[in-house]
């Protein structure tokens, strides 16, 4: 596993991490140690005992509120939630618990991408407008989209001037940015397949596509042919305007009973019975969005709500970490997949400008270990990672609901030194965590048992 976590935050990651803690220093002074020369019986016990000292400090420490899995080899060696779900309803974090996985949404929405590319319904090389008649940029084709050379500018980068057009108050949707880039024509930022920089506006097309030649919403694509199939019971896309589940219950009432006739020792009786199918909506249950609010002392304030949650493919998708081991497994073990269509996914595209990574399908591939595939994501105050070892049935994930902006790497660093057995540091708390301490330790700490 050498090598797995190092590099993984990359370009505007990094100037995030910077930008929030400026000079601040994230190492402690002092390091957690490894035992000297443990023997292989001892090795996971220790393993385990460092993922949990890291984990509990990051949390009593006020910076973290998420859930943490980490698998080597097949075998769970630490799987916790943290925390906060819903403040409002006084709702706790446990494994099950969905999240918004914000742009790790984006290997689900290759994977159903490339499903229709097995069934023959759907071409990587055609070019865009062939499936989107309205898409204005000749050339941009559909593997463009998925490995990002396609030029297009991210929408996030347009946002004012979409929110100018469309108005502060209306939901923006796939089909909405679409018009936009229909209208407006926004400059591509390089030649059509010459270079590669990161887009979600690639992926919110990739959904339309994917709806288009599906005849199905995006979401019930995902339903049935990814989570479905994976047995992600609990997994879903996220919708702005609510996301529910219906309960059917049938009910036996007797209506009536009269007697028909009573003939010497005889009584003939007869009851009326009707059944009623009750159904019963109840919003679906799931991570909510905050982060630590200035100025102090507000505390944890709601951030989960955005203009742009309505658009789906770029992010969109709910899971927890429980299920997460199911879609790992599901790539695995080839049930969503063919082997040489995986093998397309994950070949990384070498012509970007990234340092220490490539983007294949959907994945980021690590240059200097192509055997680690991951992705990151960042939205409305969630902070997400998923990252697989191919070869070692290896996956770590960690998925934060209260805004930690650059830690993620460092969190990660942390993990990757306890799982090869050397020294690990334990981030600091920023400013901003500090000060909001006491907060934390009066109206949301909860104390969670090493161990347990």
């Amino acid at each position: 596993m050498a090598k797995i976590f190092q590099y993984t935050f990359l370009g505007c990651a990094m100037v995030l991490f910077a930008s929030m803690l400026g000079a601040q220093d994230m190492s402690r002074s002092e390091l957690r140690l490894p035992a000297s020369k443990p023997d292989s019986a001892d090795a996971k016990g220790i393993k385990i005992a460092r993922l949990a000292d890291l984990m509990h400090t990051l949390y009593e420490e006020n910076q973290f509120n998420g859930s943490v899995l980490v698998l080597e080899k097949g075998e769970v060696l630490f799987h916790k939630a943290f925390g906060w779900a819903n403040l409002e309803k006084r709702d706790t974090l446990t494994i099950s618990t969905p999240f918004r996985l914000a742009s790790v949404s984006k290997q689900f929405t290759a994977v159903a991408t490339m499903m229709l590319y097995e069934q023959g319904k759907l071409e990587l090389d055609r070019e865009v407008s062939d499936y989107l008649p309205d898409f204005p940029y000749p050339q941009v084709t559909v593997r463009h989209l998925l490995n990002h050379s396609s030029g297009l500018p991210d929408y996030f980068g347009l946002g004012w001037h979409i929110q100018k057009h469309f108005g502060e108050t209306k939901m923006i949707n796939n089909r909405d940015l679409l018009n936009y880039l229909a209208v407006y024509k926004p400059k591509l930022e390089f030649k059509v397949g010459k270079r590669s920089s990161y887009s979600n506006t690639g992926y919110v097309l990739l959904a339309l596509i994917i709806e288009r030649v599906s005849n199905m919403s995006y979401a019930s694509f995902l339903q049935k042919n990814i989570f479905d199939v994976a047995g992600m019971k609990n997994a879903f896309v996220y919708n702005p305007y609510g996301n529910f589940e219906l309960k059917n219950t049938l009910d036996t009432v007797k209506v009536k009973t009269d007697t028909i006739f009573t003939n010497n020792n005889e009584t003939r009786i007869e009851t009326t019975f009707k059944v009623v199918n009750k159904i019963r909506t109840t919003p679906k249950k799931r991570a909510y969005g905050y982060e630590n609010a200035f100025p102090y002392p507000q505390g944890m304030v709601l951030l989960d709500f955005h203009q742009f949650d309505a658009m789906v493919g770029e992010k969109g998708v709910c899971v927890s970490t429980e299920e997460l081991i199911k879609w790992d497994l599901a790539l695995r073990q080839n049930k969503l997949l063919r082997p040489e269509t995986w093998k397309i996914m994950v070949t990384p595209t070498t012509d970007g400008d990234y340092r220490e990574w490539d983007y294949g399908f959907g994945w980021k591939v690590l240059k200097s270990d192509n055997d680690v595939v991951y992705h990151h994501g960042l939205y409305r105050g969630f902070r997400t990672c998923l990252m697989r070892k191919q070869s070692e049935h290896t996956l770590v994930i960690v998925l934060a609901n209260v805004q930690i902006g650059g830690k993620m790497s460092p969190i990660m660093d942390a993990i990757h030194q306890i799982m090869v057995g050397k020294k690990f540091r334990i981030p600091l708390p920023t400013r901003l965590e500090k000060d909001t301490q006491p907060i934390f330790k009066r109206d949301y700490f909860i104390n969670y048992p090493v161990g347990k």
